[in-house]
Parts: C-alpha cells; sequence; structure tokens
C-alpha cells in the first residue's frame, strides 16, 4: 500500500480521504464553512489524482468515486465534491477493497459483545479454580 498526501493506493484501487478537527461548539454558520473548506481540499485532492492519470495514461471514470462523510455532528452534510465536472453524491457507506463502512459508526455492540464473551470467560474461570490449588503451583 502506498500512502501519501491523503491518498492510499492499492494495486487496482485508491482512497482519499480528507480530514477537518475543529471544537466542538461551531455556530451553524462556521459548520458550513469548515465543510466548503473540508469540499475544496478534497477536490484538490481528486485533481491531483485526475493530473496523474493524464500523465500516466490512466482514464478515470468520474462517476465510479464514492463519497461518505464521517460527522459527530447532528446536521447532515450535504456539500458533495466534483471530480472532473461531475457533481458526485454523498451515501452512508462505502467499500473499501471489500469492506463495507457505514457513515453510522457505531462500537456500542461490538463493545457488547466483548464484555459478554469476557463475561462468560470469566465465569468458566472461576468455575474452574476449584480445580486448581496452591500447591500445583
Amino acid at each position: 500500500m502506498l500512502d501519501n498526501n491523503g491518498f492510499h493506493c492499492y494495486a487496482d484501487d485508491s482512497t482519499c480521504d480528507a480530514l477537518h478537527k475543529g471544537p466542538a461548539q461551531l455556530s451553524p454558520s462556521q459548520l458550513v464553512a469548515c465543510r466548503s473548506k473540508l469540499m475544496s481540499e478534497i477536490e484538490g485532492l481528486l485533481d491531483i489524482a485526475s493530473e496523474w492519470g493524464a500523465q500516466n495514461f490512466v482514464q478515470f471514470n468520474p462517476t465510479k468515486p464514492q463519497v461518505c462523510a464521517f460527522t459527530a455532528k447532528k446536521t447532515a452534510f450535504t456539500a458533495a465534491p466534483q471530480f472532473r465536472n461531475t457533481l458526485l453524491t454523498i451515501s452512508n457507506s462505502i467499500g473499501i477493497l471489500g469492506v463495507n463502512i457505514s457513515n453510522e459508526v457505531q462500537f456500542r455492540a461490538h463493545l457488547e459483545g466483548k464484555a459478554k464473551l469476557a463475561s462468560k470467560m470469566l465465569g468458566v474461570l472461576n468455575r474452574a479454580k476449584r480445580y486448581f490449588t496452591s500447591n500445583m503451583l
């Protein structure tokens, strides 16, 4: 994998990402400005990819890129970038190398499952401890 300035390149697939970290409390106008800046950064990365393709005889299909916004804000992410004069649509999930990732990143169910498994393991160990005595150690 080649990882360079927001690009993650694989054998026949590439991923581009941009990140904005800001204060938790933003006014609606500040939020719109931050998201617009982020879209400009993403479009800049897509332009770099397009220029690279032109220099290396690679044709990119402008309708194929996937866009997914991950945000902790309650306000929907409606701004979408353009790639080669084609407006990209934002979806609720994105497929990367056969893995589907949803923008509703929730770890609660995963953590609850791990906690239940740990509880079962501890129960087994607790019941098994009577078979082990300090003499055996």
